[in-house]
């Protein structure tokens, strides 16, 4: 998390002050004062200055993310995949060699993994097979088109 730290203060604060003068702009309305059309665009106001002020957090985290030197930070989305691939390589190799000591664990282990797999709706499937293909087939596009390094 190395990254945080390169956030500037700025947004991150303007963001928790806009969420405090909002919520107490909201508990006078509620709780003393008549709902004018003054205080009603005072309170739009300040709801417009917290979302963009939200959004300049955000877009502070993605610029200390994409210039982050940490591979973990720096390339999350290939770093999902390798999370799938050591969960492939637990249950389709080291799972089956420490099976041949114990048969009969390994048996309810993969029923269970079955039945897991099984829970998982199509539709989920689909959707995550869509989106790891449109990934590289878009990251494939980018590169040879020199777009990406």
């Amino acid at each position: 998390m190395a990254f945080l730290a390169d956030l500037s203060s700025g947004a991150v604060s303007g963001l928790l002050g806009g969420i405090g003068g909002l919520a107490k702009d909201i508990r006078e309305a509620i709780v003393g004062k008549e709902w004018t059309p003054e205080l009603q665009a005072a309170i739009q106001q300040k709801a417009m200055d917290l979302e963009l002020a939200s959004t300049n957090a955000q877009m502070e985290m993605i610029k200390a993310e994409a210039s982050s030197s940490d591979p973990w930070t720096s390339r999350a989305r290939p770093s999902f995949m390798y999370i799938f691939y050591l969960i492939l390589i637990v249950c389709g190799i080291i799972a089956p060699a420490i099976g041949v000591f114990y048969p009969n664990s390994m048996e309810l282990f993969f029923k269970n993994m079955t039945a897991g797999f099984r829970a998982i709706p199509s539709d989920l499937y689909a959707l995550f097979g869509a989106g790891y293909v449109g990934y590289t087939g878009f990251r494939t596009f980018a590169k040879v088109k020199g777009a990406a390094k």
